[in-house]
């Protein structure tokens, strides 16, 4: 639109039964987007004057996002030792509980393992009653110190190794403590050690794996939580502890409830700050990846608000008159971002709570405005 200064004629009195001339006031219109008003034209145009205020909005701020895991909830399961896969139930995408099974593999070493623990075990009840005999002998003074520190030293070796081969069980996952000549075994069962789903399963029956492959991912789903985008309209409005209201794209009907935990400090290429809520309900079930429509309620007195008649819409735009002096009003667009009917909380720069919006007369502002711009184009 172009900008020069130049003087309208706006009707602000009608005469309702006489064919003369009515009586004309002349409006200044410094520029396409500032009125100039008299004291007169202020009363006859009825304008009256607002602040704007910092408001709880009942209107929530839509985001977008989905079910996420934290990188530590990823787990990589393989075998101790290596080995040949002899049996796995995994399909991807299946949920396990905490110790259902994940295959059981087969190798030498973990039998080898096995027979080494029960030998250092049965060596070590030999040694400790050696070195009860030998304390006996020594308080007796039939047996001399150094035959006594020698059996010491070989219970103590015993024990070391004992323990590290007790060690290397447990990384097998084979219960020591049950273990005997009976039930020695070259197979090893893995269990999930946590309530997870299969991300990705790389080994099937039959396959040999060494130590350092992967047989299957899960994703721990104890601790999933909400990731969501928001732009940096919204940012002032999300804060910590804030309540999420979200559906998944799965049950779009079910209604469930997070709250803000962490509001990301850097802004995307795409100008968006990432938004992390924890769950109310951990136990609920929610697949990782899936899609989330979330609500968030800004907290008390967050949003800078006016009446809501102050705001209009003009060829698909918001704007408000904002007072620039005394009877000198600019039209400002604003963007919208929440309203509970009776106030709307708007955005504008220029726009603080020490500005003044017209909020009664709008019609007669409106209509020596864009009246007077369709008569220029003319």
């Amino acid at each position: 639109m172009k900008k020069h200064s130049f003087i309208i004629a706006f009707p602000l009195v009608f005469l309702a039964c006489n064919s003369s001339t009515p009586k004309v006031e002349e409006v200044k219109q410094e520029n396409n987007q500032t009125i100039e008003l008299t004291s007169e034209q202020l009363k006859t145009a009825g304008i009256l004057l607002s602040t704007p205020a910092m408001r709880a909005i009942a209107s929530e701020i839509m985001l977008q996002g989905y079910m996420e895991a934290p990188p530590g909830n990823l787990i990589s399961v393989s075998a101790p030792y290596g080995g040949y896969v002899k049996s796995t139930p995994l399909l991807q995408g299946m949920h396990l509980h905490k110790g259902d099974l994940i295959a059981t593999v087969e190798h030498q070493d973990y039998l080898t393992i096995q027979e080494e623990y029960l030998d250092t075990d049965n060596q070590l009840k030999l040694a400790q009653a050696d070195l009860q005999r030998q304390e006996q002998l020594f308080s007796g003074e039939a047996s001399s110190e150094k035959t006594l520190q020698e059996a010491r030293s070989r219970v103590q070796g015993l024990l070391i190794r004992k323990g590290a081969l007790k060690e290397k069980l447990d990384f097998c996952g084979i219960d020591a403590s049950k273990l005997n000549a009976g039930n020695m075994s070259r197979m090893v069962a893995l269990y999930s050690p946590v309530n997870a789903f299969v991300r990705s399963v790389s080994a099937n029956r039959g396959k040999y794996i060494d130590s350092r492959e992967v047989i299957a991912e899960l994703i721990d789903t104890d601790h999933l939580h909400v990731e969501l985008k928001a732009y940096e309209k919204d940012i002032q409005f999300i804060h910590e502890g804030a309540p999420i209201r979200f559906t998944t794209a799965a049950n779009s009907n079910k209604v469930n409830m997070a709250h803000v935990h962490l509001v990301g400090k850097s802004i995307g290429e795409d100008r968006s700050i990432t938004i992390h809520g924890h769950l109310d309900n951990e136990s609920a079930s929610f697949t990782p990846g899936e899609s989330v429509t979330a609500f968030v309620l800004p907290p008390a007195d967050s949003a800078l608000s006016v009446e809501s008649e102050a705001v209009f819409s003009q060829d698909k735009h918001n704007y408000v008159f904002l007072e620039t002096q005394p009877g000198s009003f600019k039209l400002v667009e604003v963007e919208i971002l929440g309203s509970n009917g009776e106030f709307t909380a708007i955005y504008n720069a220029q726009i603080n709570e020490s500005s003044r919006v017209v909020i009664k007369g709008l019609m007669s502002l409106r209509g020596m405005l864009f009246n007077s711009e369709e008569e220029h184009s003319h």
